[in-house]
This record gives C-alpha cells, sequence and structure tokens, in this order.
C-alpha cells in the first residue's frame, strides 16, 4: 500500500467514524470537484455541520508551520457558510497548548492521536482496531533490518539517526555529531563481551544513549540501588520528550521514568535472565537494553 492509499484509509475511517456517530457525511475525494484542492476532506451534517480536513503523516511531528497553514485555509473555507465548525484531524500527536492556541486564533478544533483514540474507543465499530492497525502497517523497516547483517546495520543506523544525510555519498561533510556517532559506533563493535569489559561497555552504552537521546531524556541516575538494597539497575531516566512515541509510552506505563538494564553476554539473552531485571511495579517502567 502506497502513501496515497493510507492517506485514503485514514479519511475513509474518519468518514465512517461520523456515520456511525449518525451524521451525513460528504467525502470531497468523492465528489467531482477536478484537482482543485478545496481545503476541507469530510462535510459532516447532524445537529452541527463540521467541515473537516484529514492529514495523515508516516512520520512522528508535524511542523507547527503547517498546522497553523492548515486551520488557517479551513478556516477561509468554512467562513461562508454560517453555523459551521472546522475539525483538523491528524494521525500524529499535537502539544495540547498548540491544539489551544489554533483553536483561539481560528476557532477550528484540533484532533491528534490521542484524540481519535479516545473517540473511537468509546464506540463499539471496531473502528479503533483499524486505526491501530493502520499506524502499525505504516511502521515499516523491522522485518527487512532483522535480514541486515555487518556493515548494511551499520549504514542503516547512521540513515536513522541521520535522515537529511545520503547514505555513503563520497566527499559528504560529516557534522560532529555524525563523526560522534560513528566513532561510538566503531567503539562498540570492537568491544569484546563478558564480564572483563561490563564497566566499559556500561560507559559505552550510557554515552551512545546520550548521543540518541540528548534532548527527549534527563536525569541520567546510574548504578543505582533500591531502598531494600535488595536490586541494583544501571541507569534510570525520565522522558522528557513530547513527541508522540514518548507519549504512547507515557500513558501506556503510567510513568516518565525509564530503567535501563545492560547486559553484555556471549551467549543469548534467555527469559530467565530477562525476568530477573528489577521492575519498581509503583514507579518505574520498564524498559532493558541488552
Amino acid at each position: 500500500m502506497n502513501s496515497y492509499q493510507y492517506v485514503q484509509k485514514f479519511e475513509q475511517l474518519i468518514a465512517r467514524y461520523f456515520t456511525y456517530r449518525n451524521f451525513q457525511v460528504q467525502q470531497m475525494s468523492m465528489q467531482k470537484i477536478g484537482t482543485k484542492d478545496v481545503g476541507y476532506d469530510i462535510i459532516a451534517i447532524g445537529d452541527k455541520t463540521y467541515y473537516i480536513e484529514v492529514k495523515f503523516y508516516r512520520s512522528t511531528k508535524v511542523r507547527r508551520s503547517l498546522i497553523d497553514d492548515v486551520a488557517s485555509t479551513l478556516a477561509s473555507r468554512i467562513a461562508l457558510t454560517p453555523g459551521a465548525y472546522g475539525i483538523v484531524i491528524f494521525n500524529v500527536d499535537v502539544p495540547d497548548e498548540l491544539q489551544k492556541e489554533v483553536y483561539e486564533r481560528y476557532k477550528i478544533r484540533v484532533w491528534d492521536r490521542s484524540t481519535i483514540v479516545s473517540e473511537l474507543g468509546n464506540t463499539n465499530s471496531g473502528l479503533l482496531e483499524e486505526f491501530e492497525q493502520l499506524l502499525l502497517e505504516t511502521d515499516q523497516g523491522t522485518d527487512t533490518f532483522e535480514m541486515m547483517v555487518g556493515s548494511e546495520v551499520s549504514a542503516a543506523i547512521d540513515q536513522a539517526i541521520f535522515p537529511d544525510s545520503p547514505p555513503n555519498k563520497p566527499g559528504r561533510a560529516k557534522n560532529p555529531r555524525h563523526l560522534k556517532a560513528l566513532d561510538l559506533s566503531k567503539q562498540l563493535r570492537e568491544l569484546d563481551c563478558g564480564k572483563e569489559t561490563w564497566a566499559a561497555y556500561e560507559r559505552l552504552i550510557v554515552e551512545i544513549l546520550r548521543l540518541l537521546f540528548k534532548e527527549d531524556l534527563t536525569l541520567w541516575e546510574k548504578q543505582q540501588r533500591t531502598d531494600d538494597a535488595l536490586s541494583r539497575f544501571d541507569l534510570i531516566c525520565r522522558v522528557n520528550g513530547f513527541d508522540d512515541f514518548w507519549k504512547s509510552l507515557i500513558r501506556s506505563f503510567n510513568t516518565r521514568f525509564i530503567l535501563f538494564e545492560f547486559k553484555n553476554y556471549y551467549a543469548e539473552v534467555s527469559q530467565h535472565q530477562v525476568n530477573m531485571v528489577f521492575v519498581h511495579p509503583l514507579w518505574i517502567m520498564p524498559v532493558s537494553i541488552m
């Protein structure tokens, strides 16, 4: 399924939701309007009339300027229709403060991923499961990544950290962060497994995590013991990021704390060893790095 098909599928899902809510629904994509963008995708007519613009993105974030542009365009379209209301629907999370600003400026409601989950979850239509499946389908790459080996994995990691940089382009100037990533990647590949190198491995992984999540995690408390002195964890961080990935973790585990446990083993990690990772049920969110 290509990107356009995902957009269409998302739009149809939203249209079906309003139909389920007993609105009369018109989809502009089904109308003969030529190639002109009318500024909205759906009209939902019930006790109130809603003009709805639907936006689906493969990325996890949406630019503030884009949200402003979409809301401004929709506001200008419905200004000619007395009593109409506008909604812009995104499949990604939008900060609450920004949603409030958009409404105060344009009188346009913003629905983001959290709103969609809440609305669909209040129905027995099965639409929530379809939405979750759609999000899973657009999360590409995990299957092919597992088949990569050696330099392919390193190249994939480099490209994931620096998506704006074309891979393996001769003469490409690398910024300091890119050079740091390459150096850490080299150190990790060259470091032996085993008890003799556990301290060096731990320091190296913390440095890698700091490079990857500098803006998303804070605290960085290392080598802590629990109050009863029975358990120790290697690293604990507090989530500071506000994109949809971090927000979903916070909602799912009801905490902002992430625990990291480092294992530098030769052999494959067993389920028993995973179960031995200490997780406090009241305030630590379990995330293990093996």
